[in-house]
C-alpha cells in the first residue's frame, strides 16, 4: 500500500464519522512505517502567514537534498514556491475534503524530484473548523 493510502485510512478510521479527526489524535507510533514521510502544517487564520509546518518527516527532508536546513524545506513547499500545496490547501481550508496532488522541484543536488501529496484537514482543540493540515509525500529523484 502507498503511504498516501496508509494515511487516508488511518485519517478515515480516526474521523468515525465526523468531518474530520482532532489533530490531538494522531499518534505518530501508529503510522510509524510512515510518519517520515508525513508533515504537519498549523492553520490560524488570524496570522498574516496562516500556514506555517510544525513538522516534517526525514524522508521529506531527504527529497530536498543533503545540506538543507528545514526551514528552508518547509518555505520551499510552501512560499511561494510550490503553488501547487499552496491551491491544495487553500481549497482543502474551503471544503473540509482530503486532496491528492503530484509535482516536481529540483532540489539542492540538482536532482529533479517528482512527488505525490495527500493532505488531510484536521481540528482542533474538538472544535469542527479546520486547524491543522496533515500531509504526506512520496517521491522519487532522477
Amino acid at each position: 500500500m502507498r503511504v498516501n493510502e496508509i494515511l487516508y485510512n488511518y485519517w478515515n478510521e480516526l474521523r468515525n464519522n465526523r468531518r474530520f479527526p482532532d489533530e490531538s489524535e494522531i499518534d505518530a507510533e501508529k503510522i510509524h512505517n510512515i510518519w517520515e514521510s508525513c508533515f504537519l502544517i498549523s492553520y490560524k487564520p488570524e496570522l498574516s502567514k496562516p500556514l506555517s509546518f510544525v513538522y516534517m518527516g526525514k524522508k521529506l527532508i531527504s527529497a530536498y537534498g543533503d545540506d538543507v536546513h528545514e526551514q528552508e524545506i518547509c518555505e520551499k513547499l510552501l512560499y511561494p514556491n510550490s503553488e501547487v500545496l499552496h491551491i491544495e490547501t487553500e481549497k482543502l481550508i474551503v471544503s473540509g475534503e482530503p486532496s491528492n496532488f503530484d509535482g516536481e522541484f529540483t532540489n539542492k543536488t540538482g536532482e529533479n524530484v517528482r512527488y505525490r501529496a495527500h493532505i488531510l484537514p484536521l481540528g482542533h482543540s474538538g472544535e469542527d473548523k479546520i486547524g491543522f493540515i496533515l500531509g504526506c509525500m512520496g517521491w522519487r529523484s532522477y
